[in-house]
């Protein structure tokens, strides 16, 4: 065997194939088509195995088989796409492979289930982990390389699509827990994935800042319409168990899910936490609610992951912890602004 024919070989069996299948595939190129026979004559794979290897070279996109009055013929597909679709798949194994480990690290770092920012820089990752996600919005610049493959997602999921207007090409991806940010810079493309929908709430947080300065954004505002993404169909979470709940005179600023709260009210699982432009309010999954005036926040303290805050009462004082990784200093600095 040539020894350029061995640089080949361990090429190929790099990209998954086996060596028997490596060199049924570099005969069949050189061939170009041939039946079983002839293949097996000029790869050298033993008669007893070119047949399998043949189906498997089959399955995996590299010859097509062809039935003729000969009998049946296999045929070569083009090197260049074949070894670009290997290449493409391997990449987004690895990918989702990075950010698998990428979790794990994060996890054990500060006990996080994952991490509050995954970038990703191949396409059909990108578009394997949206498919994946909860996304129920899409925002598209027409000038992305990317908009054909995010317009048939959209088509696939049934998913609202908005065309926005921006310098850079860009797309976003918006859902209740997961947000996409894909950005075309120099031709090539990179995402990134926020967790637990902390976009969504930096959106909410400033329009939200806008709007209590007494600077109403504009229709053409786009932090304006994602900002009202974000907290979509949140009023009917809150009037569920509010029945005089009126989102037009206290609308929703904020709502995410927190991990656990102490003091005046004690949950250790996960729970609603909203804030209006009037109220803390946390909901249960059991639909229990605990709800306090903001006009009665006397102190806010902010650490890494949590939030104490203490409310005024009749005789004295209460306290209240809310515990999140990812929300803590968002829902600190939104507290401020409300409760000046």
């Amino acid at each position: 065997m040539a020894k350029e024919e061995e640089t080949i070989i361990d090429g190929l069996t790099t990209i998954g194939l086996t060596k028997y299948q490596a060199m049924v595939y570099i005969a069949l190129v050189a061939l170009g088509e041939g039946t079983a026979y002839v293949i097996a004559e000029k790869s050298a794979v033993p008669r007893a195995k070119v047949y399998e290897t043949l189906d498997a070279l089959v399955e995996k996109g590299f010859i097509t088989k062809i039935t003729s009055e000969k009998g049946a013929l296999y045929r070569a597909l083009s090197p260049v796409e074949t070894i670009t679709t290997a290449l493409d798949e391997i990449s987004a194994k690895m990918t989702d492979v990075l950010a698998k480990l990428n979790t794990l690290t994060t996890r054990k770092q500060d006990g996080t289930t994952e991490p509050v920012v995954t970038i990703f820089n191949n396409i059909n990752a990108m578009i394997n982990m949206v498919r994946k996600s909860d996304v129920t919005d899409v925002w598209l610049n027409p000038l992305a390389k990317m908009g054909r493959k995010v317009r048939e997602l959209c088509q696939e999921l049934d998913l609202k699509l908005h065309v926005i207007s921006s310098e850079i090409p860009v797309v976003f991806l918006i859902g209740e827990r997961d947000a996409f940010f894909i950005k075309e810079t120099n031709g090539s493309q990179v995402m990134l994935k926020f967790a637990k929908g902390i976009i969504q709430q930096m959106f909410t947080l400033v329009a939200a800042t806008r709007k209590i300065n007494g600077k109403t954004p504009s229709l053409e505002s786009k932090v304006r319409i994602l900002g009202e993404s974000a907290i979509i169909d949140v009023e009917d979470k809150l009037k569920v168990n509010i029945p005089d709940y009126d989102p037009l005179a206290e609308p929703v600023l904020f709502w995410g899910r927190i991990e656990r709260c102490s003091g005046a009210f004690h949950l250790s699982t996960p729970f609603n936490l909203f804030l209006t432009t009037k109220r803390l309010i946390i909901q249960t999954d059991d639909e229990r609610l605990f709800a306090r005036a903001i006009k009665f926040v006397q102190h806010i303290q902010v650490e890494e992951k949590e939030v104490k805050i203490v409310f005024r009462k009749v005789g004295g004082k209460e306290e209240l912890t809310l515990s999140s990784i990812v929300y803590s200093k968002i829902v600190a600095n939104l507290l401020q602004i409300l409760s000046k």
